[in-house]
This record gives C-alpha cells, structure tokens and sequence, in this order.
C-alpha cells in the first residue's frame, strides 16, 4: 500500500528506536519463533503528540509501564520485559509484564469503561492467574472487583 520495501521501513523503524523516539513492544508467546514472526507494536517516547485521546493514553499507559520495568532492570530487581497479548481471534491485552520470562501482571489502559472485559479476564487467567489491572483515564477510580482484579485511575498508579 504504501509502495515502499519491507526492508526500508525495518530500517526506517530500527533508526527510530535509535534516536529514541519509539519504542516496541513484542507479542507474548512462550515459543521465540512465533515472537520473531508475529508483529509488534510501537510507541512514541514523547506520547503526547499522539492526536486521539485513547490512543494517547494508551502509549502514555505503555511509556509509564516501560519506564518501571526499565528502572527495575536497571536496579537489579529481576529480569522484566513488558509485551501485549493476542489470542487467535485477535482478541487484545494492551500490556503483560514478565519477571524472569514468567508471566507476572496484566494491563489493559482505557479511556472511561470501569467493566473489565471477560477475554482480559480469560488472558490473565490462562498465563497463571496473575494479576489484572485495568487502568483507566478516569480520575478518582480504585476498585478491587475480585481477588486478582482491579481497576484503578492512571493518575493514583502511576503517582
């Protein structure tokens, strides 16, 4: 569609991480073929320049989540990565955090909708039963909806 080779915009890409102003985040599989053939997805570093507001607060929620598992890394807390999930029906988990390449919380960022999604639900629980955490754009939000559930507002987590 855009009349340009994939080897060009690989390139095009890679220099934009180079000069930090992307960042990219893998697919979650446990086989590492699947991860080097399935796409990934970017991030600006500077998420504000981002037009639409859910797409901006999920590359702010992204920015945030990168940053914790970079200074967590960097301070010798464990191995974290941080990557998204998809199932065969294309069905999303905006983010996951492994520690030690083992699944260890979940997180989906949205705009105004508390209710989490059962297929959010269904991830969380086949990689482990690990935590969710639903973080949304609305102000004064924190709720546990189970024992491994939550809902809380990007201003009180990320603060």
């Amino acid at each position: 569609d855009v009349e340009v080779s994939y080897p060009a915009i690989k390139n095009y890409l890679y220099l934009l991480e180079l000069g930090y102003l992307i960042f990219k985040i893998s697919p979650y599989t446990r086989k590492i073929t699947r991860s080097i053939k399935k796409e990934k997805k970017y991030y600006f570093f500077d998420w504000t320049r981002v037009e639409d507001l859910s797409f901006r607060f999920e590359n702010y929620v992204a920015f945030e989540l990168f940053n914790l598992i970079t200074f967590w890394k960097d301070n010798g807390f464990g191995n974290f990565e941080l990557y998204f999930v998809r199932n065969r029906n294309g069905q999303e988990t905006d983010f996951l955090i492994t520690k030690d390449n083992i699944p260890w919380v979940i997180f989906e960022a949205k705009l105004n909708n508390e209710n989490v999604a059962s297929h959010n639900i269904r991830h969380a629980e086949a990689l482990g039963n690990i935590p969710l955490v639903q973080v949304v754009y609305k102000n004064n939000t924190a709720r546990k909806i189970s024992k491994n559930i939550f809902v809380i507002s990007a201003s009180r987590f990320f603060a």
